[in-house]
């Protein structure tokens, strides 16, 4: 109520005017912060990074083996846009054959599981070791995430976990997420919410000789080591923490 959003703000200003830095996980959340009263000499950009010890490419004789397979991985929630995945690999999979897995669990289960189709296998919630099998021998990770009821995606780090197995990613163009790859060469980026845009982009995925997506796949690893790994986070964390001595 009118009550508990009083409180919230309260603190938040608080916590603005008490801390000495101010750190965002994407520029789409250092804006907003400024846009919430947050003084923007204290607000800094501070990307998270993946384990890319943990997180490596797999054995490429996998991906080779049958039809190619897209990955979701994430609740199963609007906000992530899995209903559009849904309905826009139905529409491409007689012209583009493939196998859709689903890797979570949320609210629109059973809408997910009426509307797929015999090519789409729904896993639940698996072992990170489990996922990260299934990720190095997918041909694609989709994450098309979508504004839903005013709220947009702040990062999404699914898309650095699959980069950094080597695998290429599309995005929803929409919050953090344009941030978290090198569109057009790690992957690509769709509008919001739009279903034909996301078909183009899977679609031209898809249709792709299986060298050319290795190739932006290996632009996908070395993308993620150089400019979002956990070693490089950590290191720059220390360095922020250092020069408020």
């Amino acid at each position: 109520g009118a009550a508990g959003r009083a409180w919230n703000e309260r603190n938040r200003r608080a916590a603005f005017a008490q801390s000495e830095a101010l750190l965002a996980v994407s520029r789409f959340l250092a804006d907003i912060a400024v846009a919430s009263g947050a003084p923007a000499d204290k607000v800094e950009v501070h990307y998270q990074g993946v384990d890319t010890g943990f997180w490596t490419p797999g054995d490429p004789s996998r991906r080779a083996d049958g039809e190619p397979t897209v990955l979701f991985v994430g609740a199963l929630t609007a906000l992530k846009g899995v209903m559009d995945l849904v309905e826009v690999s139905s529409r491409l999979v007689e012209r583009h054959p493939h196998r859709l897995v689903i890797v979570g669990e949320g609210p629109l289960e059973e809408r997910v599981r009426a509307a797929a189709g015999p090519h789409v296998r729904l896993t639940g919630a698996l072992p990170r070791e489990w996922v990260r099998d299934l990720v190095r021998s997918a041909a694609v990770l989709v994450c098309p995430t979508r504004s839903s009821e005013g709220r947009q995606e702040a990062a999404g780090l699914v898309l650095l976990e699959a980069q950094a197995c080597a695998v290429p990613v599309i995005a929803g163009r929409v919050g953090g997420t344009p941030e978290m790859l090198a569109d057009s060469s790690t992957g690509f980026l769709t509008a919001d919410g739009d279903r034909d845009d996301l078909a183009a982009a899977l679609g031209r995925m898809l249709a792709m000789p299986e060298d050319e997506r290795a190739a932006m796949g290996t632009a996908a690893r070395e993308w993620v080591v150089g400019n979002r790994s956990l070693r490089g986070a950590t290191a720059r964390l220390r360095e922020v923490y250092a020069s408020l001595g």
